[in-house]
């Protein structure tokens, strides 16, 4: 398992989660939410692990955006619109199309792409 960026698509949402899920699950610990606490920190978890390329943790980062954006559309269903609400569900579609599309992309295409750009390192020497 090498540390490598899953690339922007979704490196830099990957990345907020593994910053902010800990932050998170110790206000859930602190307010006495156990299960909320071990939930953001196994959100925490399979994000970070995409940054080792661990294709199978986008499953479960899918499932948790799926569960939000359900949650996001009740809410406007109940409460009716609001720009917090429109921004929550934008974001949500996003995450889930873009962990969609980086655990349907080949490795084999990742690592082709990786071995062109040494191939023309090499030849440019």
């Amino acid at each position: 398992m090498k540390f490598r960026s899953p690339g922007w698509g979704i490196g830099w949402f990957t990345a907020l989660l593994v910053i902010a899920a800990p932050a998170v699950a110790y206000g859930s610990f602190s307010t006495g939410s156990t299960f909320f606490g071990v939930f953001w920190l196994s959100v925490g978890v399979f994000a970070a692990l995409t940054w080792f390329r661990q294709r199978w943790a986008a499953i479960p980062l899918i499932v948790y955006f799926l569960l939000a954006l359900t949650t996001v559309s009740v809410a406007f269903a109940l409460k009716g619109f609001s720009v917090s609400l429109l921004g929550k569900f934008l974001f949500s579609c996003s995450c889930i199309c873009e962990l969609f599309a980086w655990y349907r992309k080949k490795p084999e295409d990742r690592e082709f792409d990786e071995l062109k750009a040494k191939d023309g390192d090499a030849w440019n020497s």
